[in-house]
């Protein structure tokens, strides 16, 4: 019995025949409201491109608008795809949701507008709204197909470089950027000093099938340069810029002169002597091994206790004083 229904309602478009009690297979009510055949010529005057986001909602419109709310009653309404039933509305209630957009859609009652919320990049796809009126009989009113192209924005664009340490003069290096989770598949640029530059760029795949892209770049480094790595995907784009300059610094620790060791164990000795501060017989030795600014913050720091200690000394002879 469904399967001559599907026959049925396929050959004939979908045009006033009468369903049978609900609920029925969804590859019959597909193929009922879908109307391929005779139809489709007229269905191409109606197809529009809606494009969404991935997390975001978005409304497909449908072809009919009712009076109010309360006429939905003469009304079945059908949001599908070629392949399956999303959701279908007979006399205002609910009675199929396709088991992907459970808790994922809702139809406004009287534009009949579809949303899908939040959107996922498998929504992709061609939806089709069909109206009937039941009324005398069920008869199509009319139908509308939507073509929704899902997208995600790629990340900000991350640029490094990997510079030798000992850089000197003419330097090779190689410059990366990598940007992540974006769709449709996107196209790598750049401007280098105010000039186009071609990128080495690899795709990959994520688990929710969301690109990331790396590209790389091989400079030689005669000049300072100033970068640009833009990510193109459909009509949008995003970027970063970078600087790189040919007078690379190179880091070395720096050590302090002995004259400048001996010097300061010479200070704290003193101090020592006097009993401002006591300092440890092994710190000589340490000495020698800290960088400048580690001395000169051990200095501060003994410096800054002396002060409190006079502070306090201070404090105390005016107290007495007082009493």
């Amino acid at each position: 019995m469904l399967a001559c229904w599907c026959r049925v309602a396929y050959d004939c478009g979908g045009v006033g025949l009468v369903l049978p009690p609900f609920p029925l297979h969804k590859r019959c009510i597909a193929a009922f409201a879908w109307g391929w055949g005779n139809t489709q010529e007229n269905d191409r005057d109606f197809e529009n491109l809606v494009k969404a986001k991935v997390g975001k909602i978005i409304h497909l419109p449908c072809c009919h608008e009712l009076p109010s709310p309360e006429s939905q009653y003469n009304y079945r309404v059908y949001w599908q795809t070629e392949k399956e039933v999303v959701m279908a509305y007979s006399a205002g209630k609910l009675v199929r949701t396709d088991a992907k957009f459970v808790n994922r859609t809702k139809m406004d009652l009287q534009n009949l507008t579809m949303s899908i919320f939040p959107v996922k990049l498998s929504d992709t796809d061609t939806y089709k709204c069909i109206v009937q009126v039941i009324e005398k009989g069920p008869s199509k009113l009319c139908d509308r197909t939507v073509d929704l192209v899902v997208e995600a924005d790629f990340s900000k664009p991350v640029i490094s470089a990997d510079v030798p340490k000992d850089a000197c003069g003419s330097t090779e290096v190689t410059v990366n950027c990598y940007s992540h989770g974006g769709f449709p598949a996107p196209r790598v640029s750049g401007i280098l000093n105010n000039m186009s530059v071609d990128w080495q760029t690899n795709l990959s795949d994520s688990k929710d099938s969301l690109y990331n892209v790396t590209a790389k770049l091989q400079l030689n480094l005669t000049e300072d340069i100033f970068l640009t790595c833009t990510i193109e995907y459909d009509d949008f784009e995003v970027s970063s810029n970078y600087i790189l300059s040919k007078f690379l610094p190179i880091i070395r620790e720096i050590r302090p002169p002995l004259s400048m060791v001996n010097s300061t164990l010479f200070i704290i000795g003193l101090l020592n002597s006097i009993g401002l501060v006591k300092v440890p017989f092994s710190l000589s030795k340490e000495l020698r091994t800290w960088p400048l600014e580690n001395i000169a913050n051990r200095l501060n720091s003994i410096l800054r206790g002396i002060e409190e200690k006079e502070k306090k000394s201070q404090q105390n002879n005016h107290n007495k004083t007082i009493a």
